[in-house]
C-alpha cells in the first residue's frame, strides 16, 4: 500500500496548479524569484526567466523587463490554463475506482513521457546564456528558462509518484481478488 493514496496526491497537484494560477494572475515575479526555481536553474545552468545578476565581462544584453516581472496577457492566459487544469484534475480525482484507475493509469504515463521529453530537450539544447542574447534564438528561447524547467521537473516528480501509487493500488486490489 502506498504511503499516500493517489487521490490525495492528485488533489495536492490540483492545489499546486491552482496556486500557480493565482500567482501568475497576481504576481508572477514571486514564481520566477522563488529559491527552488533559482536553485534548479542555476544547478543545471538553465537561463533565468528574469535576469538578476551577471558579471561585467558577460556579453549578455538582456532587458530588465520580462514576461514574468509583472502580470500581463501571457501570464493571465497561463493562469486560466492552470486553473482549468486544476479543476479538471480535481474532478477526475473523484471518479469511481474502476474508471479512476483506468483513467489515471493511462494519463500519468503520458504526462510523464511529455514532461520527460520537454525536460530532456530543455537540458540538451540549453544555450550558453553568458554568450546568447535573449530573443535572437527564436520562440524556443522564451520557453527555455529556469521557471519552465522547474515546473516541468516538479510536475514530473509528482506524476511519477502518482503513477507508482496508482500501480500499487491496482496491484493491491488484484492481490485481494486473487
Amino acid at each position: 500500500m502506498p504511503l499516500l493514496s493517489s487521490a490525495i496526491l492528485l488533489r495536492t497537484v490540483s492545489l499546486y496548479h491552482l496556486t500557480l494560477a493565482f500567482y501568475l494572475l497576481t504576481s508572477p515575479s514571486i514564481i520566477s524569484t522563488h529559491p527552488l526555481v533559482s536553485i534548479l536553474g542555476a544547478s543545471l545552468n538553465i537561463p533565468p526567466a528574469i535576469p538578476t545578476h551577471y558579471s561585467a565581462s558577460s556579453s549578455l544584453s538582456l532587458s530588465s523587463s520580462s514576461a514574468l516581472s509583472s502580470p500581463n496577457a501571457a501570464t493571465g492566459l497561463l493562469a486560466i490554463v492552470f486553473a482549468y487544469w486544476s479543476l479538471t484534475d480535481f474532478t477526475a480525482a473523484g471518479l469511481r475506482d474502476e474508471v479512476y484507475h483506468e483513467f489515471w493509469g493511462a494519463q500519468t504515463p503520458m504526462r510523464m513521457v511529455f514532461l520527460f521529453i520537454l525536460e530532456a530537450w530543455m537540458y540538451l539544447t540549453k544555450p550558453d546564456y553568458t554568450a546568447v542574447t535573449r530573443g535572437k534564438g527564436g520562440v524556443a528561447e522564451w520557453i527555455r528558462n529556469d521557471v519552465v524547467f522547474s515546473w516541468g521537473f516538479i510536475e514530473l516528480v509528482w506524476m511519477f509518484w502518482v503513477c507508482s501509487s496508482v500501480q500499487m493500488e491496482i496491484d493491491g486490489k488484484l492481490m485481494c481478488v486473487g
